[in-house]
């Protein structure tokens, strides 16, 4: 996003850019899991399988998962740009501190599982 954000910046402006969400489970009936609210939801978790990265899918589960009829793509597009302008230079800026207050106040630690 930061390259975009950097070298085309109307890409993200007009809403071209697109996050394209690979699964975090999958089972061999074709079912994909792309967010842990899925994944509280999903009834038969005894045959869905943790996918780590992309690697551990077959590159037809890929292709399925990612631009076939069960992707999970979100429109990155900034409700309002000075403070999206902002936070990108917060958050990718030299100064560490910045980057270490926004996910202490940002983020829910007690939420975060380990497997």
């Amino acid at each position: 996003m930061t390259f975009f954000y950097v070298v085309m910046p109307d890409f993200i402006r007009e809403g071209r850019l697109y996050w394209m969400r690979s699964p975090l489970y999958y089972n061999d009936n074709h079912q994909y899991v792309f967010t842990e609210e899925q994944w509280k939801k999903t009834r038969n978790k005894a045959s869905m399988h943790r996918v780590k990265g992309l690697g551990e899918l077959s590159s037809a589960a890929v292709e399925e998962s990612l631009f076939g009829k069960y992707k999970c793509w979100e429109q990155l597009k900034p409700r309002n740009w000075q403070t999206f302008s902002k936070l990108i230079e917060e958050l990718m800026g030299k100064d560490v501190e910045v980057r270490r207050q926004y996910l202490f106040d940002k983020v829910d630690f007690k939420n975060i599982t380990y497997m």
